[in-house]
């Protein structure tokens, strides 16, 4: 027996059965955090940071050491000397004569002017000039001077402006560079351990 037709404006039912409401997956689980030993490479940046910054200040200072002083007393004076590189005498003006030989050789060393101008002041000797300089062949040397207007003379490592200015941009750039990579490991870090699940989550 057919149905009776559908009154006019009337809805019309709907063909077959009802579609299933889907079904929800799960979500997938989330990686897990960071584990304590990513934390290791903040730490070990900061500590280069440290030690660049210990280096290169060495290395600055190293450029200004001096020994000494050497009396002008016309006697002869041992100096024992950090190193054999140049060595420059600075005194002021008027200066004095003097000479320096090998401690263990006894061998004048040649003295020549300076290849520079530098200039060092204190409180106590404010117009030093580095006016000679010789290249030791031990670390000990004597040096005898005399007349000038019978301030000390001092003896240091020639300046070396190249290591002085590498020291200095070393002791301020690098550290900063890495101070930079470990604030930027660091602050990824956290927001990973923010977003991330616990280790131990199992899915």
């Amino acid at each position: 027996m057919s149905q009776p037709p559908t009154p006019y404006g009337a809805p019309v039912p709907p063909y077959g059965a009802p579609f299933p409401p889907s079904a929800s997956y799960p979500a997938p689980p989330k990686k897990p955090r960071p584990s304590a030993w990513w934390f290791l490479l903040p730490t070990l940046l900061v500590v280069a940071a440290v030690a660049s910054v210990a280096i290169f200040g060495v290395m600055a200072f190293r450029s200004f050491r001096f020994e000494g002083p050497v009396p002008v007393d016309g006697q002869t004076h041992t100096i024992t000397l950090d190193n054999t590189d140049i060595h420059v005498l600075w005194a002021g003006s008027p200066r004095p004569s003097c000479v320096v030989t090998d401690s263990t050789t006894g061998e004048e060393l040649t003295l020549t002017a300076t290849n520079g101008t530098f200039t060092r002041t204190t409180d106590n000797r404010p117009h030093d000039v580095a006016w000679l300089e010789f290249a030791p062949t031990s670390a000990r040397v004597d040096i005898t001077c005399t007349g000038g207007d019978g301030t000390d003379v001092v003896v240091g490592t020639r300046p070396d402006v190249g290591r002085l200015v590498g020291g200095i941009l070393g002791a301020i750039l690098l550290p900063m560079g890495l101070g930079f990579l470990a604030l930027v490991s660091l602050i990824v870090l956290i927001v990973l351990f923010a977003v991330r699940g616990p280790r131990n989550q199992t899915s």
